[in-house]
């Protein structure tokens, strides 16, 4: 998703299902992940590939290594439940095992759904991921996670420091704010049910530029040239929903936006008077202050009012 194609703004790129492949190697376990550029400031990254005989190639194809999901059975990160190794043949395709669910545009929203549970197993019995977008400014991100056993989940965030050049204020864990260059993004959690608190995990990863057969190259990324921040649901249960905001402007003026709680559920996004509200039968709906323009995404699609 780009918000011009001669000199866009924003590029939004998701692993949301393929054709299946007929190679049995070169997939990552990053199903439901995205990378996501604004003004030319690479920000949520995926970690690309070096070397093969590498560790760091190993560490970088994981699910934890992408801007998606792990989970805990039961509150136990020992045995984290993460995407299967999808492999095939020249005789043998490989489907995604993420199942594509709807892709719809009116006006500026967009809506990107994709199903990944195939590919966590049991318990996990829903793993979806909703992009919503209104470029070149916001991407919202809801989450939708069902398993047959309570369980934690982990979600992760793959911040691109390949430069050394990003800024972030992590403060307060439910409104990070990165900055490259001129360029900002502020990424704001907001839990669409009552819950307990969200804690907020940093760890380091890998981004590397251009794969080389062999190790020590300028395209291969170095340790911590990914900063990674993960949020994990204290509360272990069989259902949780999730809500992300991205924000993105000029690092300038970033200060002037921001999510304000409203009254049954509702969330306002300032300053372009943007209203959102999700109901109980997952509706969600957006309403333009301004105009008074209204669109729904329902389970099935994206329509206006």
């Amino acid at each position: 998703m780009r918000d011009n194609w001669e000199k866009p703004k924003t590029v939004l790129g998701m692993q949301a299902g393929f054709i299946p492949l007929r190679v049995n190697s070169h997939n990552h376990e990053d199903q439901n992940s995205f990378i996501l550029v604004h003004q030319g400031e690479r920000f949520f990254a995926d970690p690309g590939h070096c070397c093969y005989r590498l560790a760091s190639q190993q560490a970088s194809i994981i699910t934890q290594a992408h801007n998606t999901w792990s989970f805990a059975p039961d509150g136990a990160p020992e045995h984290r439940i993460v995407q299967e190794r999808v492999t095939g043949n020249v005789y043998r395709p490989a489907p995604s095992k993420c199942d594509r669910l709807l892709v719809k545009q009116l006006d500026e929203v967009a809506v990107i759904r994709a199903d990944a549970a195939k590919l966590y197993g049991d318990p996990i019995r829903r793993a979806e991921r909703t992009w919503v977008t209104l470029l070149p400014h916001i991407v919202l991100i809801i989450d939708r996670i069902e398993a047959e056993q309570p369980i934690q989940v982990y979600t992760h965030f793959v911040m691109n420091n390949r430069d050394g050049a990003l800024e972030e204020d992590t403060r307060l864990p439910a409104c990070l704010e990165f900055r490259r260059g001129q360029t900002g993004v502020k990424l704001i959690h907001h839990a669409a049910e009552a819950t307990a608190p969200i804690q907020l995990k940093p760890s380091w990863g890998f981004v590397h530029d251009v794969y080389h057969p062999l190790p020590n190259q300028k395209g291969q990324g170095a340790e911590g040239s990914a900063n990674i921040y993960t949020y994990v649901t204290t509360a272990c249960k069989k259902e949780h929903v999730n809500v992300y905001a991205i924000l993105m402007d000029d690092a300038s003026l970033l200060g002037e936006w921001g999510i304000e709680e409203m009254g049954e559920g509702g969330l306002a996004i300032h300053p372009v008077g943007l209203e959102l509200k999700l109901s109980p039968d997952e509706t969600l709906a957006l309403t333009r202050n301004s105009t008074g323009q209204c669109y729904h995404i329902t389970k099935h699609g994206l329509h206006r009012s």
